[in-house]
């Protein structure tokens, strides 16, 4: 007899945790490398913040709290970490479920699905390791990471075709143009349907135009860019820590290439001392489920650089 549990690290409201983790139950039902598999949701067990009295590896639990936690995970044989990514680390709510017991965890394999932005949440995986080891468990190499986790939720990688065409039709609106061949205002090219082959003149202008979306956005480190900035406004030190292996000429380069473009606005703070601060002007904000779709397909089809096919 063998159990995995599946431990949700996310208690907060709108998580995405319980969805990975109902999928990778699944997959561990589907593997039958073990009799017995469980969800352990955090939220649920909604320990509060450590207050035990003794350490945890005398074993002197004098809240029920305490002890239910602890024979919750001493009936396991192995775990799974589901996790997101804070600011660079694992949650809170993690930490604090591991520091109240000590014993319990020792001498078992644990795996990581990490999920979040670009990044994967692989950050908080490898940092969780240094605490996992120390209580003498076996983190597993080979781990689970997940990029742009809200694309995969409830289908919405399938979504983002609909709500890119809601976009073209609210454009369409303002402008006057219109999604199904109506004649443009003047100035302002068709929309051409997906499956439709511009002819003519008006294929060429849309030909042109694609050619000119395609070098604004595909220059190195501008789509990175562009990602760090979907978050919100930013420091010229916030966006170069956000993308790891960016040169301070490359960036300046790239976020000046990007006003000139009218993808980003550069805005001069009255602080002492002075600070600059980087924002998405509406035509960059656009571009997001362009760049979210682009992340999709890239993570499908484009092989990790360096590592081998199966």
């Amino acid at each position: 007899m063998s159990k995995l549990e599946i431990i949700v690290a996310s208690t907060r409201p709108g998580r995405v945790g319980p969805s990975v983790a109902e999928w990778i139950e699944k997959e561990a039902a589907e593997h039958g490398g073990f009799t017995e598999t469980e969800v352990v949701d955090l939220a649920e067990v909604n320990l509060p913040f450590m207050n035990e009295p003794h350490h945890p590896r005398l074993g002197r639990y004098t809240h029920q709290h305490t002890l239910d936690w602890s024979a919750k995970i001493s009936e396991a044989d192995a775990f799974v970490f589901v996790m997101p990514e804070y600011n660079f680390g694992y949650n809170a709510e993690l930490k604090n479920a591991i520091d109240y017991l000590h014993n319990e965890w020792q001498y078992k394999p644990v795996g990581m699905v990490s999920y979040g932005g670009v990044s994967a949440g692989t950050r908080a995986a490898q940092m969780i390791k240094q605490v996992v080891t120390t209580l003498k468990m076996t983190p597993v190499f080979e781990a689970v990471s997940i990029p742009f986790v809200n694309l995969h939720r409830r289908g919405q990688a399938a979504g983002a075709q609909r709500h890119h065409a809601r976009r073209r039709r609210r454009h369409a609106r303002r402008t006057g143009a219109h999604d199904r061949g109506t004649a443009p205002a003047a100035g302002v090219g068709r929309f051409v349907t997906p499956g439709q082959v511009p002819t003519g003149e008006d294929g060429h202008a849309v030909c042109a135009r694609f050619h000119t979306a395609i070098e604004m956005i595909g220059a190195r480190w501008t789509g990175a860019i562009l990602r760090a900035l979907f978050s919100g406004r930013l420091r010229y030190t916030q966006i170069r820590g956000a993308i790891p292996g960016i040169s301070d000429t490359m960036l300046a380069q790239r976020l000046r290439g990007l006003q000139r473009d009218g993808l980003v606005e550069r805005h001069v703070l009255s602080t002492t001392p002075v600070e600059v601060e980087y924002r998405l002007t509406r035509k960059g904000r656009e571009l997001e489920p362009v760049l979210d779709a682009l992340a999709v397909w890239s993570h499908t089809w484009i092989p990790v650089p360096g590592a081998r096919e199966p």
